[in-house]
Order: C-alpha cells, then structure tokens, then sequence
C-alpha cells in the first residue's frame, strides 16, 4: 500500500511536471492562438497565465477573423476535466464573461480543439463585435449554447429586451427595429449554416427567417406578417409593398456578404 501511495504521487507530480516542461508558455500560446485556424479563426490572448495541474488564465481572448474581432471573451479561466481524463476522453472546462453576461464552454481534447460545447447567458447585443459586422446593430440581451463535433452541431439562442435599428442589406432595408424578442435554432454541416427555425415578434407583428448562411454569405428569406391595423400605421410598409406577395404576408431577400 505505501508503495502504491508512493506511486500514485510519483506520478501526479510527473504529469503536473510535464504541464510546465512540456508545455511551457512559448509552446502553449501558439497552439491555443492557432487552436480554431481551420476554420480561418484566431486567438488571440491578453494577461495569459500559466496555473497548476493543466489550468490557465487570461484577461482577455478575442476570436478574430481576417483581422477583425468577432467576439471578446473577459476573466477567461480554464481547467482540466478531471471525470473526462479517467474515461480517456480528456476536455477543458472553460467560464469568463462575454458582453456583460456569463460563457461556460467544454472542450474536448482528442481531436485538437474538439468537440465543443459552449452556453452563453444575458450577453448584451451592442457588445458582440459579430452582430454589427453581419448589418445588426441596437440593444438587448441575447442567450443561448453551441453544440459542435466533427464540424456539424447546432446552435439555439433567444433574444429578449431588443431594441434594434433598421438594417440594411443588399441595399434592401429591414425594418429589424419593430421587434423586441425572438428565438432561433441553426445547424451547422462545415461551413454552412442551415436556419432551422428563427421567428421574431414585436406588438402586432411576427416574422419568420429561413435559408442559408455559407461562409460569409446570406442567403435568406425574411417573411413579416403584421396585423393590418399595424401595417397600415406604419410608414415602412409603404416602402416594402414590393415585396407584398398576399395580403398581410411580405417576403424579403436578403443575401448579401458580410464583412466577416
């Protein structure tokens, strides 16, 4: 039994050893910066330190895209999954704060970066550097989780409290500032993005957005179906008539390239 004991602490301190001797920082920073580079992503990190038993910290991780922040991660800590290691399926259990609200993610560790699963909670719509580069801009809260493996998974978010601005896209303006809430759910297959459902409501309007994002793409179709009482209140109807195809139903394109 003492011979085990010391076995068992021989080899604790030899794997908290390696974290240090074979991941020191200059190699550990590289592979995490270059952790998402097959799907054209960055890390970058700002105050990174180094803890004990495979945990890390950092003031600040920014995912960037041909040199442009999509979203910024703040108070970043990460550990080891201790239950995962022992079945041989070893993952990160990450937590940090995103636009005002919280991130908790798992990262699985066989594959390189992968698989990935991610929950987001009350993070604010102004602060996620993603949405005004897709054209949408305003306020709100937004929560939801990512579910990625093998490069397929699926995304669910709902949008509360919105107070959004017009947007535009392919020269089309979408009145986005007539609803205060929606829900959505996509499916990702490599680098395509299929709308499953996302609906958003306002006071006497609902609509609907399906279609396809690939890369950077939009390729989607929104439909308004406002109560006539509404469409004949409000000055924007008047400038979307063309896009009227039955009595209280619009159809707008929207495919445009975004900037990301």
């Amino acid at each position: 039994m003492k011979r085990f004991a010391v076995a068992l602490l021989f080899g604790a301190l030899v794997i908290a050893g390696s974290w240090f001797v074979v991941f020191p920082r200059s190699t550990l920073l590289p592979l995490i910066r270059n952790s998402l580079s097959s799907s054209g992503l960055a890390v970058e990190l700002s105050g990174f330190r180094k803890g004990y038993f495979y945990d890390f910290t950092a003031e600040k991780a920014a995912i960037n895209k041909s040199d442009r922040t999509l979203l910024t991660v703040q108070d970043l800590s990460c550990g080891l999954d201790i239950p995962s290691t022992l079945i041989l399926k070893p993952a990160l259990l990450c937590r940090g704060e995103i636009a005002g609200g919280g991130i908790r993610g798992r990262v699985g560790l066989i594959h390189g970066m992968g698989p990935l699963k991610v929950n987001i909670e009350e993070a604010r719509v102004e602060g996620l550097p993603f949405l005004s580069l897709a054209g949408v801009s305003g306020t709100g809260k937004i929560s939801g989780r990512m579910d990625i493996a093998a490069g397929s998974g699926d995304i669910v978010f709902a949008i509360r409290d919105a107070h959004l601005l017009p947007a535009s896209f392919g020269g089309i303006r979408v009145p986005l500032d007539i609803f205060s809430h929606g829900t959505g759910a996509l499916a990702l297959v490599g680098e395509t993005l299929r709308v499953t459902s996302f609906s958003l409501e306002g006071s006497s309007i609902y609509a609907r957005v399906k279609g396809t994002i690939e890369g950077n793409m939009l390729n989607l179709t929104m439909e308004l179906m406002p109560q006539k009482s509404f469409a004949e209140e409000n000055p924007v109807f008047g400038l979307l008539a063309a896009y009227r195809d039955s009595p209280g139903h619009y159809s707008i394109p929207i495919a445009e390239a975004v900037n990301f």
